[in-house]
């Protein structure tokens, strides 16, 4: 019996601590969506260029394409 007593004052004194605030989970999701929106970003930027260079190269070696 003292262990639950114990075990529900523990919670009632640290529960804030233990919470997360609602505002504060949405605003760290938003911060990761947009750091991994930028990242993608980059990635089609890579890509894009990649295609790009490819292509140069292909005209140059094959001029008759």
């Amino acid at each position: 019996m003292g262990v639950i007593v114990n075990a529900l004052l523990l919670l009632c004194m640290y529960w804030k601590l233990l919470s997360i605030e609602k505002d504060e989970e949405d605003v760290a999701v938003e911060v990761i969506a947009e750091e991994e929106a930028q990242e993608e970003l980059v990635k089609i930027s890579k890509v894009k260029k990649n295609l790009a260079q490819n292509f140069e190269l292909m005209r140059l070696l094959c001029p008759l394409m």
